[in-house]
């Protein structure tokens, strides 16, 4: 990924919108689904296997390159916004590391998946010694993008600026195109060979034999195969999704002036293939892996469970205030009736005339009459 000399890439509104709107959508099913990934890996504790160490690393890769990607739509797509010599010697600059990062983790993956299929039984990376290959490839792709960091620079319009000649970055453009793309196009090409030539030679039911004719249990062969799969499509999707960009990079640095245009207005549309293919990777683990897709929906399930019992809690909580206030209500109302017909009474009860009092009151009309 070697972007133009700090120019616009963005010819038109419209572009500028279909862009924001692809990447929004990447950003947001991409932290999701690489969160999961991370979940899914991360919960794996010490069972972790190497394929796994990889997968992680691919999905931090991924996942960074769309965090650093905020940074660069702002300041292509968003309109005023102020470079600053950070910006362009690291923020930039770390875009291209982090698609190198997960171009050599492909690699990777294919050539562990080869070596795992023609020799199954041999000893075969664990987690720690994959998690050191990741750093590896990480130290890998700071290094190879180290001259495009020494020779950024900002310049005095505040825009960032590779100050190489002509013929320099035409050379370093070609070594991307390289090492980003037909180099390890053509070594995982050659593992795959590798791996479906030997696939073909065993003809056994039910067992699986390597080259020295070591029997291999038929789980084993369901789980490389259910790997290799998944590497295949993850290959392919990332060859069709990054062609369009390299095509575009070769046509900008290499064409006459009508070629350069074509490829100035190829590099806007190849922008949101990239951005597609960042949030493909955990789609694909959860379609063709029966373990993450199993993960996927333990954690899904976790998620509506809590959100359902935060729900049912502020329910509950909810009703058990109203339930108090109406009881309350009820009560104060009920203790209102007996108070009034206490006092309804006692006025009945004070009114009422004594029996002492009819006497007297009759002896006074006896002695009246008499």
């Amino acid at each position: 990924m070697n972007d133009t000399n700090g120019t616009t890439l963005v010819a038109n509104t419209i572009e500028h919108e279909v862009i924001k709107v692809v990447f929004i959508l990447a950003l947001l099913f991409g932290l999701a689904g690489h969160g999961l990934v991370l979940l899914v890996v991360i919960g794996k504790g010490t069972r972790r296997t190497a394929s796994d160490m990889f997968i992680l690393n691919l999905s931090v890769s991924d996942l960074a390159f769309l965090i650093l990607s905020l940074a660069i739509n702002k300041s292509m797509y968003g309109g005023t916004f102020e470079y600053s010599l950070f910006y362009c010697k690291f923020v930039w600059p770390m875009v291209t590391v982090t698609f190198f990062a997960s171009v050599f983790t492909l690699t990777s993956m294919a050539l562990h998946r080869c070596y795992g299929v023609l020799l199954p039984l041999k000893e075969n990376l664990t987690a720690k010694q994959a998690m050191l290959w990741a750093g590896c490839i990480w130290v890998m792709s700071l290094a190879t993008t180290l001259p495009l960091i020494v020779i950024t620079d900002l310049n005095e319009k505040k825009f960032c600026n590779e100050t190489w000649s002509e013929s320099s970055s035409k050379t370093y453009t070609v070594l991307l195109l390289l090492l980003q793309y037909l180099i390890p196009l053509f070594i995982i090409a050659l593992a795959y060979i590798q791996i479906v030539r030997c696939l073909r030679h065993r003809k056994i039911p039910g067992t699986l034999l390597d080259k020295y004719g070591q029997v291999v249990s038929q789980s084993a062969r369901r789980e490389n195969i259910q790997i290799i799969k998944t590497v295949a499509v993850i290959v392919i999707l990332f060859a069709v999704c990054m062609f369009p960009h390299q095509l575009a990079a070769v046509l900008f640095y290499f064409g006459n002036d009508a070629q350069k245009q074509q490829g100035l207005s190829l590099m806007n549309y190849s922008t949101i293939f990239q951005y597609i293919h960042s949030c493909l990777n955990p789609i694909v683990y959860g379609i063709i892996t029966h373990q993450f897709r199993k993960e996927y929906k333990k954690y899904l399930l976790m998620l509506v469970c809590c959100c359902r019992y935060k729900r049912f809690t502020n329910y509950r909580a909810g009703s058990y205030t109203k339930s108090r206030s109406t009881l309350k209500s009820t009560f104060k109302k009920h203790d209102t009736e007996q108070n009034m017909q206490n006092a309804s009474s006692f006025s009945l009860i004070k009114n009422k005339p004594r029996k002492s009092d009819e006497t007297e009151g009759s002896q006074v009309i006896e002695d009246t009459k008499i």
